[in-house]
Formats: structure tokens, C-alpha cells, sequence
């Protein structure tokens, strides 16, 4: 082989090997731009599924059930909530005590709403007494879930209104009407204790009604309150229990009894109880009541906001209408 021969064999192989390589690179570029191309797509995927997500998440909200309450008696409860337009919900109930499997294995109904946004309504039958659980649901994982206790069973009974009132309708579906306050006052009850509002009508806010203590009739002084007494200069002067006191003497001989039932209590020397409906302080050593009958129900006591009236006996459900104090016809007593 002579040199020209082997310069040839050099050139051709150069050659193969530049293609080559030139080769290899394209199909990398290619290789590459594909990719590019694949991910972009990818991206665009995930935003298209990111996107349907988001519009998931909105449809399902506006499916999901709204606010929903119970209402319930002896006898019956009636489930409510929010309506979707058209659609089907399905209803079911158990006795809590019947704890071995969902609601839905011992009761179900099927409901199919009218109307968006009104208010769906199921009623189901109850026994006296017992505890429920239920719900509504559109679908398994979109429920409105309630819990109550049915009332007692409605019997009536043989002597309504025990504490005295008077019997409006029967024993059983009826209530006593029990007391009202007085013209001008507003009755209410809070934590289960009996109330009037103590801004009265004039009628008993006139200057000058100040109260009779033992038969002495007591009288305003120039600050316009009900001046009752005033303790010793030495015996301090103060209040417990709706009671006007001084300090103690150690031999128990009181020197100021301005009423019959002042004197020694066997602690403190005693003035004068609070007559009701007034009220009562202690200002520069001196026992006052404010000039009006703030609390003018008899046995009612103000409290410094409003008048007292009493506390509602236990097993009593005690309410107002049409601004009398009532209570259950048959209380459990």
C-alpha cells in the first residue's frame, strides 16, 4: 500500500467519524427539543389539572349541604337544611344506643329538593325520651350530621300548675300562666331565675315614695334618697344581706335602735332589714334607700341592675310570652 493509498484511508475515516459525531449531536439536540416539548406539555397538564381541581373544589362546594338545625318533641323530629336545586339527599336515623352500625342500615328515606337555597324539611317518627343520631347527605362524604334527645312523653297530669298560676289550654300541650310584672316593666328570666327590667313608668318613679320600716315612716334628706338612720360617730357603719348594721359592742348593748327590730343579733347590733323593692347603701355613716320603690312587686328585690323576683324550682321549664312568666302545665317536681 503506497502512502497515497494510506492518506486516502486517513481522510475517510475522519469523515466517518465527524458524520458521526454530528449525528450524535442532532439526535441529542432532537432528543432534548423533545423533551422541551414533552415538558411544556406536562406543565400544561398540570395547570389544565390544577385548574379542573380548582373548578372540582368550586362545584362541590356549591353542592355542599348549608346551615341545618332539629327540631323535636316526644314523638317526632324534623331534620332542615339548605337545598340544591334538583337534587336527591337521602335520610337516616337511629337510636344512638343501636351502635353497631350507620344510621343508614336502620332507616333511610330519600328526599329530592325543588328549589336552590330554600329550606329542606324531613320529619321522622321519635320515642319519648331517647337519644337520636340522623343525617342528610347528597353523598357520602356531603352530610349534614344531627344529634338530640326526644322530650318526655305528654301525659298530663291530675293537679296542673302546682305553684300556683292559671291553666291556659289543656295539661298537656298547655302552660300556666304564672305572674306578670308591673305596667311599664319588661319580664324576662336568666340563668333560670325570674326578672324585671326596674326602669318603671312614672307611675312608680314619683319623688318622695320613701318606705315605712316597722310603722316609722322615713323621708329624703337634701340628697334627694331616703334617709333611714345614721350610726354612732365611733361604730362604723356598713351592710350585709340586705341589712344595715354598725359594729359590734362588746357587752351587746346597742345604743342606736331607731326601729323595733333593731338591736344586738348576737354579733353585730342590727338596724334595719332592706324593705323589698328597695335599694339599699351605706353613705358617710349614714343608712339610705334611693327615693322610689325601684322593685315595686311584692317579695321582688333590685339588684342593682333589675328586679329579682325568684329562682325557677328545678325539673320547672319556665319562660315568657306576651310578657307573663309561665312554666310547663305539668312540671316535673
Amino acid at each position: 500500500m503506497n502512502y497515497f493509498h494510506i492518506l486516502s484511508l486517513v481522510l475517510i475515516l475522519a469523515l466517518v467519524e465527524v458524520s458521526a459525531e454530528t449525528s450524535i449531536h442532532e439526535e441529542a439536540n432532537a432528543n432534548e427539543e423533545i423533551n422541551n416539548i414533552q415538558n411544556q406539555n406536562n406543565e400544561g397538564n398540570e395547570e389544565n389539572d390544577n385548574d379542573d381541581s380548582i373548578h372540582s373544589n368550586l362545584r362541590r362546594r356549591e353542592l355542599w349541604i348549608g346551615w341545618s338545625s332539629v327540631y323535636y318533641s316526644s314523638t317526632s323530629a324534623t331534620l332542615s337544611w339548605e337545598c340544591k336545586a334538583s337534587t336527591k339527599y337521602d335520610i337516616c336515623w337511629k337510636k344512638a344506643s343501636q351502635w353497631w352500625g350507620p344510621a343508614c342500615w336502620f332507616n333511610k328515606k330519600s328526599h329530592t329538593s325543588n328549589s336552590q337555597g330554600s329550606n329542606c324539611e324531613y320529619t321522622i317518627p321519635t320515642e319519648c325520651n331517647t337519644k337520636y343520631v340522623a343525617k342528610a347527605a347528597r353523598t357520602s362524604s356531603d352530610y349534614i350530621s344531627y344529634s338530640w334527645t326526644s322530650r318526655i312523653c305528654e301525659v298530663g297530669c291530675s293537679t296542673p300548675c302546682p305553684l300556683g298560676g292559671t291553666l291556659v289550654g289543656n295539661s298537656i300541650t298547655g302552660y300556666c300562666a304564672w305572674m306578670s310584672p308591673p305596667d311599664g316593666a319588661e319580664a324576662f328570666i336568666y340563668d333560670n331565675k325570674i326578672y324585671y327590667t326596674s326602669n318603671m313608668s312614672p307611675a312608680y318613679s314619683c319623688i318622695g315614695v320613701c318606705p315605712t320600716i316597722d310603722g316609722v315612716m322615713t323621708e329624703m334628706d337634701d340628697t334627694g334618697d331616703c334617709l333611714i338612720g345614721e350610726a354612732p360617730s365611733d361604730q362604723p357603719a356598713w351592710m350585709w344581706s340586705d341589712r344595715w348594721y354598725y359594729t359590734d359592742i362588746p357587752d351587746g348593748n346597742c345604743p342606736y335602735k331607731p326601729f323595733a327590730s333593731s338591736g344586738w343579733d348576737t354579733s353585730n347590733c342590727h338596724v334595719a332589714k332592706v324593705p323589698d323593692g328597695y335599694y339599699g347603701f351605706v353613705l358617710d355613716q349614714k343608712y339610705y334607700t334611693k327615693h322610689s320603690r325601684i322593685c315595686p312587686l311584692s317579695g321582688s328585690k333590685y339588684d342593682g341592675a333589675n328586679c329579682f323576683v325568684a329562682a325557677i324550682p328545678a325539673g320547672v321549664n319556665g319562660s315568657v310570652k306576651n310578657n307573663q312568666w309561665v312554666y310547663d302545665a305539668c312540671p316535673i317536681l
